[in-house]
């Protein structure tokens, strides 16, 4: 009985060691998944640990430091500071209160930022209180931590972080509640609304909440878009669009081409904007003229030099021949049309060097071979040779002597031309919010270089250069029907109340590289002026455009994309498509025949087969045209040549029948002087009679 009773006891006793083993490590495993990152050994190690304590409105005392204690003895350590400041804008940079001696802290460390947010009431709400994501971005703009713990009483809200997306850091934000600090919420930030976030409790280091953070706001944008400002037509906006035709979240803002001036610089480094891109656009000119008059018809042939001396060789051929119809020795002293001409002839043909074909011609004798060797001389030996004195026929009818325009921005400013500009730059207005366009050129830049005072003598080549400039403000791509005018020869103006603008002479085009370019191929698409191109090279107007954007949770996805299609050559390519569209949106606007030449033009530089069969038919059409003009040249002097022979042919056999005429009427003459004489008979006087 003892035994058994013995036994017994024993059992219970180990029946309640194994109970209270086993409810030991439950209570263990329980209590060490339930502990929250702040107890966790270590789990700030190699961090920088910054907290800010706020502390709320009508002087209130801040609450206890609980999670601070708890950081600090776990995380013995880990370098820290802590400031307390209130929650008002006006004081929330400078009024800090240090009550803990800060450690020292090592930049290669990670940042961690532990701050408490202030919810304020209604009736204590002014303008001189922060809303909660205002005094968020507040203490993000200072520290740029790489992960920031806000401490809110839960459920957390999406105002307290709805513009996030405009932090200068880019920062993981990690919600967590004092009352329960094993829970942890992890937003996301493209959201509207707080339904995507993510709550857990199993967090044991911070890799794990990088990770969450990837997989919720980098992987998953939530069909966010990026805001951005610029000229950008809507057709070309690309992006998720919800059933408001409002974007479905903002997960950053990108400036594209936004010119480096001194109050943008400002705003860079104050805002810690990050730089993407930076590039050195240029302005460049084309001087819009005349085509050159080139030989290349029959009349131009036959006038090879400019008014002025064709008029002053006519005119001393002409008195030279008429003194000589008096002062020659030997000669009457009358004026004689047919002696007029042949001295004419010779003194022209002294005149052009061309002694030997009078010398053979005063050796031919005989009228019929003298008079079509005169004609045919005159056509082919004094036209051909007198355009062979200035070159081949050929080179006449085929080679363009270009006109002389201004190929420097010296040589621009020294010439008498208009230039116009159209590249605008974007400003907003602070007070209004519209968006004004002045120009870029005359407006911003030039007025900057003249309120650094460089030199004199540079200012007074700015002034001049101001003074010439006339802005069209319109945007490159509805400047269609000012192309038009352009081309044909016609003036233009920009409103009903302003001057006009005359084309006809020569005239200047000064802009951005790339909207020169849509200047320049629409106006050879037309074909009817000249667009002569400079030669400014590394002289030419510069000026620094940036792509940067908010330095938030996404910019480094961003700027690795960047490098990504940067190298690949996506970039480049982009580029070039986009300088296509631009293009195209013109063809849209010019007529219906001009849209042929336009669609070629855009193919041949895509295709170099199209290239080279282009220009081998333009040469081929040069060389067939000039060939044309030779052979009817040579067809003419064989045409008059031929009617100079008909017609002496005519007048011979004119001559002929007049001789003959003459012979028969003496003949009669003769026969009635013997009828006198000597009497008629019945047969002499039927052959007097007879026809």
């Amino acid at each position: 009985m003892c035994l058994k009773q013995m036994d017994t006891h024993i059992f219970i006793t180990q029946y309640y060691i194994f109970t209270a083993l086993c409810l030991f490590n439950l209570t263990a495993a329980l209590s060490h998944n339930s502990r929250s990152f702040l107890h966790i050994s270590n789990f700030f190690d190699d961090c920088n640990l910054h907290f800010i304590q706020q502390r709320g409105p009508l002087n209130s005392t801040p609450p206890k430091y609980q999670y601070f204690e708890a950081v600090r003895s776990h995380n013995y350590y880990t370098p820290l500071t802590l400031h307390e400041r209130p929650v008002k804008i006006m004081d929330a940079v400078d009024d800090f209160d240090i009550v803990y001696p800060p450690r020292v802290l090592r930049s290669n460390r990670i940042g961690i930022t532990f701050l408490n947010l202030i919810q304020i009431k209604d009736s204590e709400r002014n303008e001189s209180f922060a809303f909660p994501h205002e005094q968020l971005l507040n203490a993000i703009r200072e520290t740029s931590p790489g992960y920031a713990f806000v401490t809110v009483k839960f459920p957390v809200v999406w105002e307290f972080y709805e513009s996030y997306w405009t932090a200068s850091s880019p920062s993981i934000l990690v919600f967590y509640d004092l009352s329960n600090p094993s829970r942890i919420i992890i937003p996301c930030i493209a959201c509207r609304s707080e339904e995507g976030s993510w709550e857990t409790k199993h967090i044991s280091s911070l890799p794990s909440i990088n990770y969450l953070w990837d997989a919720i706001n980098t992987k998953d944008l939530q069909e966010g878009c990026m805001l951005t400002f610029g000229r950008r037509n809507p057709r070309e906006i690309c992006g998720f669009i919800d059933d408001d035709d409002m974007p479905a979240g903002v997960v950053g803002r990108i400036d594209l081409g936004t010119i480096l001036e001194v109050d943008f610089v400002k705003e860079i480094i104050f805002f810690n904007y990050e730089i993407y891109d930076v590039e050195l656009p240029g302005f460049d000119f084309v001087v819009i003229t005349q085509f050159p008059r080139a030989v290349n018809s029959i009349l131009g042939v036959f006038t090879p030099f400019n008014a002025a001396i064709w008029w002053s060789i006519l005119t001393s051929c002409v008195c030279i021949s008429i003194i000589l119809q008096f002062e020659d020795i030997g000669q009457p002293n009358n004026f004689d049309v047919l002696r007029s001409i042949k001295d004419y002839v010779t003194v022209q043909s002294l005149l052009f060097g061309q002694s030997l074909a009078d010398e053979v011609l005063k050796n031919v004798k005989h009228k019929r071979i003298s008079r079509p060797l005169w004609a045919v001389w005159f056509l082919a030996c004094y036209v051909l040779m007198e355009n062979l004195y200035q070159g081949s026929i050929y080179s006449d009818l085929t080679v363009r002597v270009p006109p002389t325009v201004p190929k420097t921005f010296e040589d621009l400013i020294a010439a008498d031309l208009t230039i116009i500009t159209s590249t605008p730059i974007y400003m907003i207005n602070q007070f209004t919010g519209r968006v004004a366009t002045p120009s870029l050129l005359n407006q911003s830049m030039i007025l900057d270089i003249l309120k650094k005072n460089v030199d004199k003598r540079f200012d007074k080549w700015e002034e001049n250069l101001d003074a010439k400039i006339i802005y069209i403000n319109r945007d490159i791509e509805y400047v269609i029907p000012f192309v038009k005018n352009i081309s044909n020869f016609l003036p233009f103006r920009l409103t009903e109340n302003s001057s006009w603008i005359d084309t006809k002479e020569t005239f200047a085009i000064m802009d951005s590289v790339k909207d020169l370019q849509l200047w320049t191929e629409v106006l050879n698409i037309f074909g009817k002026r000249l667009v002569m191109l400079s030669k400014a090279g590394d002289s030419s107007f510069r000026y620094s455009s940036v792509t940067s954007g908010y330095q938030n949770f996404i910019s480094p996805k961003i700027k690795s994309s960047l490098q990504h299609m940067t190298q690949s050559g996506i970039l480049a390519r982009y580029n070039i498509l986009d300088k296509t569209m631009a293009k195209l949106r013109y063809e849209e606007k010019i007529e219906q025949e001009d849209q042929s030449k336009f669609g070629v033009k855009l193919g041949t530089k895509v295709t170099g087969a199209a290239v080279a069969g282009f220009k081998s038919g333009l040469n081929k059409d040069e060389s067939l045209g000039a060939l044309l003009h030779v052979l009817a040249l040579c067809s003419i002097v064989v045409l008059v040549a031929t009617i100079v022979l008909v017609c002496e042919k005519l007048v011979w056999y004119e001559k002929v029948r007049k001789e003959r005429i003459r012979k028969r009427i003496e003949l009669r003459r003769d026969a009635f002087t013997r009828i006198k004489v000597m009497g008629t008979s019945p047969l002499f006087k039927e052959f007097l009679t007879s026809d």
